[in-house]
């Protein structure tokens, strides 16, 4: 099986890996993708999860991402993410300023977000509705590595989208993602939309 482009995992997938105890979701995401990063300002945000998800950093070599570390950046590399960051950083504070119902910024958010710039992914796995909204509202592209082929918008793979490829590609079954879903706690109305369309694809 062919995978899948490197991605960025958000702090909300990562929770919800951990919630799963009999079912190694981990494993399904390290199957799907390339390379799995995860940025050490996400890490952070797991808190009280992260001795778990260290420990499948390491057993499925996963990229932990420290921007600061020579190891993940050189210097002209560096100079560019903190370009990156305070574009994002303005980007996403003028983002919720404009919305009605105002959200604390997500540092975890814009550290992906800057990474991706930098490093040239244009892939995030991530529940997270304002990546939805940010990327096309400031045109986040990566440039294409192949001539004359357009630069590529930052994609987000949401859990509708990650649950359609993991069943596509066989990796996992239907009814494990549906336990997956339900062990998570998301919304009704988001957990039987997922359901649903799901349904609709795989029935």
């Amino acid at each position: 099986m062919t995978k899948l482009s490197p991605t960025f995992i958000d702090t909300n997938l990562l929770i919800y890996c951990t919630h799963m105890k009999n079912i190694d979701v981990f494993a399904w995401i390290n199957e799907l993708y390339e390379k799995v990063y995860v940025h050490i300002d996400v890490l952070a945000e797991v808190k009280q999860n992260a001795t778990t998800v260290e420990q499948k950093i390491n057993e499925l070599h996963w990229i932990l991402f420290d921007p600061t570390s020579e190891h993940s950046l050189d210097e002209l590399q560096y100079t560019a993410y903190e370009y990156f960051f305070e574009k994002v950083s303005i980007d996403f504070a003028n983002y919720q300023n404009s919305r009605a119902f105002k959200q604390t910024v997500d540092t975890g958010d814009i550290s992906i977000l800057t990474s991706c710039l930098t490093l040239g992914i244009n892939l995030i796995t991530s529940n997270d509705t304002d990546f939805q909204q940010i990327i096309p509202l400031n045109n986040y592209r990566i440039s294409s590595s192949i001539e004359n082929e357009p630069d590529k918008l930052i994609e987000v793979h949401g859990l509708f989208e990650l649950g359609k490829l993991l069943i596509e590609k066989s990796i996992c079954k239907k009814r494990d993602y549906f336990k997956f879903l339900s062990a998570i706690h998301i919304k009704d109305a988001q957990l039987n939309a997922i359901k649903n369309e799901l349904n609709k694809l795989f029935s």
